[in-house]
């Protein structure tokens, strides 16, 4: 399992979001564009511009768990 790890500035975030849904879960364009205006936008218009968004993929509590076992 390969976890990939995004950071990239606020202003990038529409595009980071959308990238994530569309690879991630396998969710159409068309799909995206909404979720993200309806449910993500609002909360990233509350940052200040020169915040960064850290996002992981294929992240699995169970991996981590056992590493530290």
């Amino acid at each position: 399992m390969s976890i990939s790890t995004y950071i990239e500035p606020i202003s990038n975030g529409e595009e980071l979001i959308k990238k994530l849904l569309q690879d991630e879960f396998s969710i159409s364009e068309t799909l995206t564009s909404v979720l993200y205006t309806k449910l993500v936008k609002p909360h990233f218009d509350n940052f200040k511009p020169n915040t960064f968004i850290l996002a992981e993929t294929d992240y699995v509590d169970k991996v981590y768990r056992e590493q530290l076992l």
